[in-house]
């Protein structure tokens, strides 16, 4: 399929065109641009297309949807959003459905630890790293606001062990290190993770 091009006043002979935005284009031939073929060339980095409703990343993001509020799609539920994406990025190009597609039918394929900035502190429990990284959460978490951490698991450890705390520490990052971006409440946690389980905190 031919890259779709603005066009001058004049058609070329053999061309189709639609408008979009305002803005005339055409593809050669007769192939429509369809909602698919738009998505493809907005697409990011690290991001991908939900193009089948078998897909095994809808059983995380359809919870997300379900959360998704007056975002969602009229009249869809979480349980049909799936066929709609397959659907709907056959069909030709229309704006509002190419927004509604770029929000439900695409997702940031990145494990919270891909997608930090920072390293994070490898999985070894004993690290004398985790240890310094107990240390701090336990003398700032209290007035991280936001970043504070309610885990029952580390508030279990005796304050004063750093063994224990440090173990603790390292389970509760460990385990949130391999969770996709995609997954509901992932931005917010990938925030905690950075701030608690980055190499930094263990020096």
């Amino acid at each position: 399929m031919a890259s779709p091009k603005i066009l001058l006043p004049t058609l070329a002979a053999g061309t189709s065109a639609a408008s979009v935005g305002g803005y005339m284009y055409a593809t050669s031939g007769n192939k429509e641009v369809t909602i698919l073929d738009k998505v493809k060339d907005s697409l990011k980095t690290h991001h991908r297309i939900l193009i089948s409703k078998g897909d095994s990343a809808w059983d995380k993001f359809k919870k997300v949807y379900k959360e998704g509020g007056d975002k969602k799609v009229s009249g869809v539920s979480e349980e049909q959003i799936n066929g709609w994406c397959e659907s709907t990025l056959k069909e030709s190009f229309n704006k509002e459905k190419y927004d509604q597609a770029m929000m439900w039918c695409v997702i940031y394929d990145r494990s919270i630890k891909e997608s930090l900035s920072k390293p994070v502190l490898s999985a070894e429990k004993t690290d004398e790293k985790w240890k310094k990284a107990w240390d701090k959460f336990k003398a700032e978490n209290a007035s991280s606001g936001g970043l504070k951490l309610e885990d029952t698991v580390l508030k279990n450890p005796t304050p004063n062990n750093r063994d224990t705390g440090g173990s603790a520490l390292s389970e509760w990052c460990t385990s949130k290190y391999e969770i996709k971006m995609y997954e509901l409440g992932a931005e917010a946690l990938s925030k905690k993770v950075e701030k608690w389980c980055n190499e930094d905190a263990g020096k």
